[in-house]
């Protein structure tokens, strides 16, 4: 792969979203455009804009039109962003001495549902609940996005309608034929169940809640980011976490056996923890990325850490409707094979800042 530091034009924006843009660099492969770029930590709520445009004469510039990567609409901030363009196929030729700029503005989609979450150290684990395999040791975590809430039934139809339901490993992404799911296929279209649009999506594999977040731009949550938003984040000391996510008492953040009435519930109707995140605890527990093994907490790296060593289990985090109090408590750990489903289990999503 040839590298060649970019020679950058920033056209037709403010000094301030110039500034921005940071470290562009251009290599190209088999006759495509590979571009590299940051996005500075200016304004951790907002979504951009991104357009790539290129000129032979470096003075008129014309839109990118084959691209991917991280461009057009909903791009996050952060770091080791992926643009990719197809520039022979797009011109008929390739060329090799060319002029690029990227271009920035306010994404004018809303993206609400997500909440920016500043990186920290924190205590991973507990040595006072008495479970094993959960050993207490300190964890730094980079910036990250993770849903406010879990992934509804509504939010997975419409992945559904334009991905359909594929099987992989054996299983489809989502059991449509158990009475237990809310979601129906009708017509050649999936539909949630009446009364169930906004609850949280279940019987789904980790394989469908893990090609619902690549789908959406992401991925599903480390089990270190995961409990380290569940915490609060680096709002929190490490010696004065609640047991629940946002509380002590459980009834006023979660749906568990004792107050379900043994179904799960519209997502953000109890209270939120302490950054802002709705059934952390409770309602439907959650698939996360790591593999799970009982002793990688004696092993874990200390920065970013996630589990790839294949085990049988996928780790899943946060407890159900249908679990015990106990089994909501934000440091409690849980297994499931990623090939099954259940009424239990669903997930939120994860957008990192760096491609991590």
């Amino acid at each position: 792969m040839k590298k060649i530091l970019l020679f950058l034009i920033l056209l037709n924006f403010t000094s301030v979203f110039a500034q921005r843009i940071t470290n562009v660099e251009k290599n190209y492969e088999s006759k495509t455009y590979i571009i590299t770029y940051d996005i500075l930590k200016e304004d951790t709520t907002k979504l951009y804009n991104i357009i790539l445009l290129y000129s032979d004469d470096f003075k008129n510039y014309t839109s990118a039109e084959m691209v991917n990567g991280d461009i057009g609409n909903q791009i996050f901030l952060g770091t080791d962003k992926i643009i990719i363009w197809q520039a022979e196929k797009e011109l008929g030729f390739f060329p090799e001495d060319i002029g690029f700029s990227i271009k920035a503005s306010y994404s004018t989609t809303n993206h609400d549902d997500m909440f920016f979450v500043k990186g920290g150290t924190f205590i991973m684990g507990t040595d006072k609940d008495d479970q094993k395999n959960n050993d207490a040791h300190k964890v730094t975590i980079d910036d990250f996005y993770i849903g406010k809430y879990e992934i509804t039934n509504q939010q997975y139809c419409v992945f559904l309608n334009e991905k359909s339901n594929q099987v992989e490993n054996g299983s489809p992404w989502i059991s449509t034929f158990r009475n237990s799911c809310r979601i129906s296929f009708s017509d050649g279209k999936f539909y949630p169940k009446p009364g169930f649009e906004t609850n949280p999506v279940t019987e789904i594999t980790w394989y469908g809640a893990n090609a619902y977040c690549e789908w959406a731009g992401g991925r599903l949550p480390t089990e270190a980011e995961w409990e380290y938003a569940a915490t609060g984040g680096n709002t929190v000391a490490d010696t004065n976490f609640f047991k629940y996510a946002g509380s002590d008492t459980i009834n006023k953040v979660a749906w568990h056996v004792r107050n379900s009435n043994r179904r799960t519930h519209p997502v953000g109707e109890k209270e939120p923890n302490q950054i802002g995140l709705f059934d952390m605890s409770g309602n439907a527990r959650e698939w996360c990325l790591d593999w799970f093994s009982g002793h990688y907490y004696k092993n874990s790296p200390t920065d970013n850490p996630i589990n790839n060593q294949k085990t049988k289990y996928r780790v899943i985090r946060g407890g159900s409707w249908d679990n015990s109090e106990f089994a909501c408590r934000i440091k409690i750990r849980t297994k499931v094979f990623p090939h099954m489903s259940d009424t239990y289990t669903g997930f939120r999503l994860c957008i990192p800042t760096k491609n991590n």
